[in-house]
């Protein structure tokens, strides 16, 4: 086959868009680099679906180009480079990884090949490869802006990909083939370039066309895109050494079994209602290799902690016309408004307690959150609606209402990763169903009231009270920390033998004579379940010895009785749980030491954590006892 045609586009004498539109327009996002990588493709896929359930398959494949691949690339893909691309340099190297995104099960880039003339079929092939931005035509799915292909460029260290696809032009099938970059604009001698340059078929009109037939087959064939199965339609698009940009510069390469293993990460974390599915059937498909070597993702049904966000997708779904009501450890609502009168969306959610810190995602825990979605059932955004402090975690589920996709579509920035209920405001008084939703589901989380534990010497911070905490564990409902429980004030401690009960409060870290003991608790108390599966909590304690000494910090539990008096510990009735302190550790450590003493000199740790157990049906506190020697 004769060499490809490099056609580069000169700016019109009315201006146009250049070329930077395309990579800079998703701006900045919350999730790292192959996550949105991930997010974007996969939403362009799924938004391409032959039905409007699905399935599709959906595929990420990575290699390094053989040496027939980089022959194909040299000598007839591109024969001629766009002014100041360095992939000539890589392509005689001959280490050049390729990255290849791939659906099937959806329509292909169908449609016209040029811009300009009006027409009746659907334009996916131009909007992808010729336009910038989204044809308002195709509504609000999950390519509200139309920019997400900018991601594929940004992945490339050399901003170029090539696409083949399988789809059909008036009513007949068709294969295309052809190469896109971008770049910075520039200019010769008599013009200026927008920075975009096409590879292809020579054409007086529009400056280049696809490869298409046999020929498109064949190219794809030669450089291992023919990932999509003989009969189906679909596209396959190669990125060309891919290539997260970091900082503005792409040192620090990973290596592509990274970048895989990235994605496939993303995929469990961003695309799980799909790999699931809502009736146990997967709308999507997913495949994923390196090196020819396959890749399974994650079951989400069986992953530790996606589990229990499925089990709330399914119930969310399936209670969508339902009103609000409670299904085993799952709790179902329909949020709703008032003014007016509409739906919102389904909350599902459950709580169970914490495990160990087990498959955290790249972007942080999301064992206290509720997944928000919408129509093209990605996650957009994991919303936190609980505190590491509780002893149970929780997995919710938010699925918007399909009346107000538009609504929450326009909420979200380009990058499809937050719902900002300014971007959805109409009219100036006119009630925003993003903003009623978000406030729904947090006040469902709301903690409930309770009485504050005060008595006439004010009030006692670090106090957790717990009701039917075991009953709780079994149920896979939560205790808590009273929210109304405010923080004490804090004293020094006079140095001594016998330096009594030390003060209770919080605050920043005391300034202090270097002749003091000092030991402060901490304002908030902790919950957590134990290895041994034993309620327990943690205080935060300061603590600080006198230059030169030894200071003995003891921990004494003890019960809070009503009208916040503390019930003495030779007091408690006969046969009554009695807390009783576990250990001691640093806080940057997790080393626990047994023992209610704590030995520290003025060289020690400062900052320290006393585990104590939790009693069942029982407010509990601490108060410190110091013994300062010297030597």
């Amino acid at each position: 086959m004769r060499p490809l045609v490099l056609y580069s586009e000169p700016f019109p004498p009315g201006g146009s868009i250049d070329a930077r539109t395309v990579k800079r327009a998703l701006g900045r996002s919350t999730y790292d680099p192959w996550s949105v990588f991930l997010r974007e493709t996969l939403q362009n896929s799924w938004d391409a679906r032959s039905e409007p359930d699905g399935p599709i398959s959906f595929g990420v494949d990575a290699w390094f180009a053989t040496e027939d691949q980089l022959g194909v690339l040299r000598e007839t893909i591109f024969a001629a480079l766009p002014s100041g691309s360095a992939l000539g340099v890589d392509l005689e190297d001959g280490a050049l990884p390729v990255l290849v995104v791939s659906d099937w099960g959806t329509r292909g880039l169908g449609g016209p090949t040029r811009a300009d003339r009006a027409t009746s079929e659907r334009t996916d092939f131009i909007d992808f490869v010729r336009n910038i931005g989204r044809d308002q035509k195709k509504g609000f799915a999950g390519g509200t802006y139309g920019l997400g292909k900018g991601v594929l460029f940004q992945h490339s260290v050399h901003d170029t990909i090539l696409v083949f696809t399988r789809t059909t032009f008036m009513d007949r099938p068709i294969s295309r083939f052809m190469g896109l970059a971008v770049s910075e604009p520039y200019e010769d001698d008599r013009l200026r370039f927008t920075g975009r340059h096409w590879w292809g078929i020579e054409d007086e009109a529009t400056g280049v066309n696809p490869v298409q037939g046999r020929p498109a087959e064949e190219l794809a064939l030669a450089l291992g895109m023919d990932s999509i199965p003989e009969g189906e339609t679909g596209t396959a698009i190669m990125v060309i050494a891919p290539a997260a940009l970091d900082e503005g510069d792409w040192e620090g390469r990973d290596s592509i079994d990274d970048i895989v293993g990235r994605i496939v990460d993303a995929a469990a974390w961003h695309a799980w209602p799909h790999m699931s599915g809502s009736i146990r059937t997967p709308s999507i498909q997913f495949f994923f290799s390196c090196e020819g070597s396959r890749i399974t993702p994650p079951d989400p049904s069986h992953h530790p902690v996606l589990k229990h966000y499925v089990g709330a997708y399914r119930r969310a779904v399936d209670s969508l016309p339902a009103s609000s009501h409670a299904e085993d450890l799952y709790t179902v609502s329909e949020l709703t408004s008032e003014r007016p009168a509409r739906r919102l969306g389904v909350l599902a959610y459950r709580r169970y307690p914490r495990e160990n810190r087990v498959a955290t995602p790249p972007f942080g825990d999301v064992d206290s959150h509720v997944a928000l979605m919408r129509a093209p059932r990605l996650v957009v955004k994991y919303l936190r609606v609980g505190s590491d402090a509780e002893a149970f975690a929780t997995a919710g589920v938010f699925v918007a209402d399909a009346e107000l996709d538009e609504k929450f579509a326009l909420s979200e920035p380009v990058t499809h990763d937050d719902w900002i209920p300014q971007r959805a405001q109409g009219e100036q008084y006119e009630r925003n169903p993003v903003r009623q939703a978000l406030d729904r589901i947090r006040r469902s989380f709301r903690a409930r009231p309770v009485p504050p534990v005060v008595g006439e010497s004010g009030h006692l911070p670090g106090v957790t009270s717990l009701a039917t905490m075991l009953g709780g564990l079994l149920a896979g409902m939560p205790g808590g920390v009273d929210p109304g429980i405010p923080a004490g004030t804090a004293s020094g401690v006079p140095a001594g033998p016998a330096g009594g009960d030390g003060g209770v409060g919080g605050g920043g870290a005391p300034q202090r004579p270097r002749s003091q003991a000092v030991a402060r608790i901490g304002e908030n108390a902790s919950l957590l379940v134990t290895e041994s599966g034993e309620a327990a909590v943690e205080f935060d304690v300061y603590a600080i010895a006198p230059d030169g000494a030894t200071l003995r910090v003891h921990a004494l539990p003890r019960v809070v009785l009503e009208g916040a008096a503390l019930e003495a510990l030779e007091e408690a009735p006969a046969g009554a749980p009695v807390p009783r302190v576990i250990g001691w550790r640093a806080r940057n450590t997790s080393d626990l030491v047994a023992g209610d003493v704590l030995t520290i000199t003025d060289r020690s740790e400062r900052e320290w954590v006393v585990r104590m157990s939790q009693p069942p049906d029982t407010a509990v506190t601490l108060t410190l006892r110091l013994e300062a020697t010297a030597g």
